[in-house]
């Protein structure tokens, strides 16, 4: 044993003394085509867990979301969304201090061993005219929450690499114009959060590419730009050297590491299209009548090994929804099972709504000059006919576990406990209808999500 030790001790030292310590590497540095690394990276013996931030979490029987500004948790045995505040009397104010206030339209968070790490904008607390958003620690079981860290702008991401928080910071200059001051943001920067209190940037942005990491395979950590996608780059657990180890292509989402795999989904030339025969009579508004969606583009659920083997795991899923620099997930990772959900391209229409403006949302729209004194014809299609598979990573044999459940999933955050959890969008055309005589409010498209599960085959 201590042979090996002194083995490994050598190792170790040879990749930190052969030269200088190097500084990390920054976006400026990517190549459209990177060569082959002259030298590896120094790697960690094991690789650590890692955790990307979602809108939405599960953890041990129980969803976390954030809605109407507030964190909420749904507990698996009730189904029902609730602040995660423990004072009965809270009216979860704006300006107040009740500890669910989010205050963030999108706020992130993770969950794990009883710990919800979220974002949230300050009610209270500004610098000049800018609101403060801070990355925040609460208790799940007591409610204690404690402020990590905290700046000007958003916080667009964090992770977990074991038990060491980084995120997306923003750094931003201000100059004098007229007299008035104006703020340009001029990178997003990664920051490691130390054990007391500061920071450390580990990742420069200087053209703003905005890096972010991917994943933590084979004892090294891996990261991409998030607004161009570009080279995928490994770097030390330290950060103090970085490779480019592989270009996926530019339409590539969901990007996974699993057991020496690089699991993603990319965009391809096809197409498909769905049958609708429907002859619909009457004159309809033209500008806000929603008629397409029967042709879509068709991605594959791909992964690739160390050594470039490539195998196509299923040639149709949908096109991960891609707004603002956010991606939905159309696939999860079982890695206690070594099973791999996703949901499958199944294109179909499900029929159309013919509905008019409220008297309200005329009045909105007139305010503008605009006139929409006729009907609307929506036309509504599913992406996946409601369903989730299943693939088992061993025998590479896949079967549904969800099908036709009314809903497509739109955003997968687990499969966990006989149920997914997902962000759904119902297609049931008179659900649809259900919910517009209720009066609940929809867009134009009729789009109606909700947050939550649905019971799997097991």
């Amino acid at each position: 044993m201590k042979k090996m030790v002194l083995i490994y001790l050598a190792i170790l030292l040879f990749f930190s003394c052969a030269k200088s310590p190097a500084p990390p590497l920054t976006m400026a540095d990517v190549e459209n085509e990177p060569a082959e690394p002259e030298t590896v990276i120094a790697r960690a013996p094991e690789t650590l867990p890692f955790l990307a931030s979602s809108e939405a979490y599960y953890s041990d029987g129980t969803l976390y979301s954030t809605g109407n500004n507030l964190l909420l948790y749904t507990p698996l045995e009730t189904g029902e969304a609730r602040p995660l505040c423990f004072d009965p009397l809270c009216q979860h104010e704006y300006s107040g201090t009740c500890t669910a206030r989010v205050n963030h339209p999108k706020s992130r968070m993770i969950v794990k061993d009883g710990m919800c790490w979220f974002t949230a904008m300050t009610a209270t607390k500004a610098i000049g005219d800018v609101p403060v958003c801070q990355l925040r620690a609460m208790d799940v079981a007591s409610g204690k929450v404690r402020v990590l860290y905290e700046q000007e702008q958003d916080i667009l991401d964090f992770w977990l690499l074991g038990d060491t928080v980084y995120l997306s910071s923003t750094t931003a200059e201000t100059t004098a114009e007229d007299g008035k001051a104006h703020t340009e943001i001029t990178g997003h920067p990664v920051l490691r959060l130390e054990k007391n209190g500061s920071t450390t940037a580990v990742i420069n942005d200087p053209d703003g590419m905005q890096p972010v990491l991917v994943g933590s395979d084979g004892g090294a950590v891996y990261y991409r730009s998030k607004v161009s996608g570009g080279s995928l780059y490994a770097a030390d657990y330290g950060f103090q050297k970085s490779v480019p180890v592989f270009e996926p292509e530019a339409r590539s989402w969901n990007l996974t590491f699993f057991d020496g795999w690089l699991y993603y989904i990319r965009r391809t030339d096809r197409t498909v299209n769905a049958d609708n025969d429907e002859e619909i009579e009457g004159e309809f508004d033209e500008e806000l009548s929603f008629t397409s969606g029967g042709i879509v583009s068709i991605c594959e659920l791909v992964r690739r090994g160390t050594d470039g083997e490539e195998e196509i795991l299923c040639e149709a899923v949908p096109t991960p929804k891609y707004n603002a620099g956010e991606e939905t997930r159309l696939f999860r990772i079982d890695r206690d099972a070594g099973i791999l959900y996703y949901v499958p391209l199944d294109l179909s229409y499900r029929g159309s709504v013919v509905w008019e403006l409220s008297a309200e949302e005329k009045a909105f729209h007139a305010q503008f000059g605009e006139l929409h004194d006729k009907p609307i014809l929506t036309k509504q299609y599913s992406q996946s006919e409601g369903r989730l598979t299943a693939l088992d990573l061993v025998t590479m044999e896949s079967r549904d576990v969800l099908s036709d459940c009314g809903a497509d999933i739109v955003d997968l955050y687990a499969v966990e406990d006989g149920r997914v959890w997902a962000r759904f969008e119902l297609y049931y055309v008179e659900e649809i209808k259900a919910k517009m005589a209720a009066g609940v409010k929809s867009d134009s498209m009729l789009t109606y999500a909700y947050t939550g599960s649905e019971e799997i085959l097991p």
